[in-house]
């Protein structure tokens, strides 16, 4: 299959960059724990893996790995609200 370009139908509109890609560290972090310890509500925050954003597989843009999720575990309960966003 071909790559896509800029310009392609199927190509994301406008910048395809999250506004929060160049988010320090150290404030990633701060942001990190506020979600481990049940800070944001569902759907508000997530956690993406940085990525290639010029990549022409759409699929290698930064994409979302964990979300938060208030359901319990069967193994440690109601201790974490971070999953990852696959789904089985």
């Amino acid at each position: 299959s071909k790559g896509l370009k800029e310009g392609d139908p199927e190509w994301p509109e406008g910048d395809p960059c999250s506004p929060y890609r160049e988010t320090s560290v150290e404030e990633n972090l701060k942001l990190f724990n506020d979600m481990k310890v049940g800070k944001f509500d569902e759907g508000v925050a997530c956690l993406r893996m940085k990525m290639d954003m010029t990549s022409a597989n759409l699929n290698m843009f930064d994409q979302v790995a964990y979300r938060v999720k208030y359901v319990g575990h069967p193994h440690i309960g109601d201790e974490w609200c971070i999953y990852p966003t696959y789904d089985f």
